[in-house]
């Protein structure tokens, strides 16, 4: 019996020693993987960064529930003015620095940062989207084929603009043929009112209707023409600055000196108080008359006819990209956020903060002021071309001097010969330095 118990107790304290040691080593594994453990990945934040202060709110607003779904946060930083901004951004371009997210001007100055390498391939955005955005905005923001950024943070869609009461007071029509449109144009200078605002005191707008005319005598020249395949002698121009010279001429933008003079909030104000009758711009305009005591049911629009009436439908539209810089270490999540930027649901929550036209044709239209959504029912069902702003379609070195002849021009048509032989100077000199 006690030999049986002995050896019993013998057989346990074994079995207790190596419990011990697997228990010993347990511990120290457990303490080992704690000591050597790589630290728990760090939310991943991006910079988005942007030089439309008056937006941030928005944009803010917009990026949260992309935040909350994905648990991506977003540092959207906002610069007061376009020179702070470029100064701020160059140096970082193409280094880990430069924020993940930009927004920048597309057309030929989006060439710039495509040549430098400093942009993402945003490809795979358009392919899974397809044509919830309108070709027209795919094409200022594509090079070669390849998508650059996308359609950012305001698409501007370019038309005629006009006090709905003034129009119903004297029974103007919209008119839909370019007869019409001048006939319409010497009814409301009969009146006293002049017929045309523009505001030229900003400097810009001086290309406003020459692009237009052009695109209404052939789209196609003008697109060719923007990339210096065409020349601003040729006789298309002649015919579309013949038609510009025979409106300034007959009193259709009023008097030349004030007109050069105007600024944007005086121009919105002429057309409130029934001053100024109409006026071409990009859909943003709308935020001035609301400044100027309008509400969202007193304007309303309709697009410039065509002088040739072969040309089809086709408007005038400026893109302000989104960049996903190509330096950007999270390059992934970047594409993510982008991606969901031009989908309906942040576009309907966006556009309908803003009052923007936005570029997913899925987002319903009833969130607009009714003259924009009228502009974009016209737009789509339509069929419409968008042919790309000149300022965002041509190269700053010939455009800035450009428009200085524009200017010249509306002060004085007499030298219309002149200022196209000397734009086309300036061009041929530009692409004579910039071959291909």
């Amino acid at each position: 019996m006690f030999l049986h118990t002995r050896e019993a107790i013998t057989k346990m304290t074994a079995v207790l020693i190596v419990v011990g040691m697997i228990a010993a080593a347990g511990v120290g594994s457990v303490v080992t993987y704690y000591l050597t453990r790589p630290p728990p990945a760090a939310p991943v934040e991006l910079t988005f960064t942007h030089d439309k202060p008056m937006f941030q709110d928005a944009i803010v607003e917009t990026f949260e529930p992309f935040t909350e779904e994905t648990g991506i946060e977003i540092n959207i930083v906002p610069y007061a003015s376009v020179d702070i901004y470029q100064g701020m951004l160059r140096p970082l371009l193409g280094t880990e620095k430069a924020p993940d997210l930009f927004t920048w001007w597309s057309g030929t100055q989006l060439q710039e940062m495509v040549d430098g390498g400093y942009v993402a391939d945003l490809t795979s955005i358009k392919e899974k989207i397809g044509d919830k955005v309108p070709e027209g905005l795919w094409d200022p923001v594509t090079f070669d084929g390849t998508v650059c950024a996308i359609p950012g943070t305001n698409v501007g869609y370019w038309a005629v603009w006009y006090g709905i009461a003034l129009f119903e007071e004297h029974g103007w029509e919209e008119p839909t043929t370019w007869d019409e449109f001048l006939t319409l144009c010497e009814d409301i200078k009969a009146e006293g009112i002049i017929p045309i605002g523009l505001a030229g005191g900003w400097w810009w707008p001086g290309f406003v209707w020459f692009e237009d005319l052009l695109i209404r005598v052939d789209p196609d020249f003008y697109e060719r023409l923007m990339v210096g395949n065409e020349s601003y002698t040729d006789p298309k121009v002649h015919q579309a600055m013949e038609v510009w010279k025979d409106m300034l001429e007959k009193g259709y933008f009023g008097d030349p000196e004030e007109l050069l003079v105007r600024e944007f909030e005086m121009l919105a104000s002429m057309m409130a108080t029934g001053e100024i009758a109409m006026c071409l711009n990009g859909d943003w305009i709308s935020s001035l008359f609301e400044g100027a005591g309008w509400g969202p049911e007193d304007y309303g629009v309709f697009v410039l006819p065509n002088v040739n009436p072969e040309v089809g439908n086709v408007m005038i539209a400026e893109v302000s990209p989104i960049i996903v810089s190509s330096s950007s270490p999270h390059l992934e999540e970047a594409i993510k956020a982008a991606e969901y930027w031009l989908s309906a649901e942040a576009q309907e929550l966006y556009c309908g903060l803003l009052g923007f036209i936005p570029p997913n044709v899925d987002v319903p239209t009833d969130i607009l002021p009714p003259a924009k959504a009228k502009l974009v029912e016209t737009a789509i069902e339509g069929d419409y071309r968008l042919v790309t702003r000149y300022w965002e379609a041509h190269p700053p070195d010939i455009s800035h001097d450009a428009i200085d002849k524009f200017n010249e021009f509306i002060a004085h048509p007499e030298r219309l010969d002149q200022i196209l032989q000397d734009i086309e100077d300036t061009a041929s000199a530009y692409w004579e330095a910039h071959p291909g």
